[in-house]
């Protein structure tokens, strides 16, 4: 029974790494194709979207983008320091290499596309590298996506969810700061999935190893 499990959870997670990875292709075979331009259901929504600017909203926004850029190491020590606290010190390695490395290679994909930034409307925020992907929202997907399955694992479900909510609001806040096109926070989130489904694979595979030896 436990074999039979074991092969359905893997063949869940192949598939769920496919479905990211072809989501993600297609997004970066439409931006190619596109001439690197904004689509014309892109420029109506986050025009739509840049219409609902207020001063309160807009350094919340603000606030939410630097979580990322500033802050992202403290949700990190603080899961380092859980996790060895219950005594799963492997599962820190794992944690840090794999949200250190998936956003830099994500990273470097924006020198291979170098798409240019908005500029059909007012960008609150100043950005210099390319905008395809959203790196703010891969960082937080990276980050706050693998801490979020981290508590979910060990029943802290509230947390879990707040920390989900998070990396929404970061993908929103890029959004509404006019620093990214759709398409690159959805090409962040396809990234995202296929970093957060290999980390799940390799813990398990962690689990198992600890488990024989």
């Amino acid at each position: 029974m436990n074999k039979i499990r074991v092969k359905k959870n893997s063949l869940i997670l192949m598939t769920l790494f496919i479905l990211f990875f072809l989501c993600y292709k297609i997004l970066v075979g439409l931006v190619t194709s596109n001439a690197y331009l904004p689509f014309e259901w892109e420029r109506r929504i986050i025009v739509s979207i840049s219409g609902l600017r207020t001063p309160a909203l807009t350094s919340l926004m603000l606030l939410v983008t630097q979580s990322v850029e500033y802050f992202v190491v403290i949700p990190l020590l603080c899961t380092v320091l859980f996790l060895y606290r219950i005594n799963q010190k492997t599962k820190i390695v794992l944690l840090l290499a794999v949200a250190t490395l998936g956003p830099i290679i994500g990273m470097m994909l924006k020198f291979e596309l170098n798409r240019t930034r908005l500029s059909f409307i007012e960008v609150l925020v100043n950005e210099t590298t390319a905008s395809f992907p959203s790196g703010h929202t891969l960082i937080a997907l990276c980050t706050y996506g693998i801490i979020a399955l981290i508590l979910y694992n060990n029943k802290h479900k509230f947390l879990s969810l707040c920390c989900m909510m998070w990396c929404l609001l970061v993908a929103v806040s890029r959004l509404y700061l006019g620093a990214h096109y759709i398409t690159d926070v959805l090409a962040s989130f396809a990234y995202g999935g296929m970093v957060v489904v290999v980390y799940i694979s390799l813990e398990k595979m962690l689990v198992k190893h600890m488990e024989i030896k």
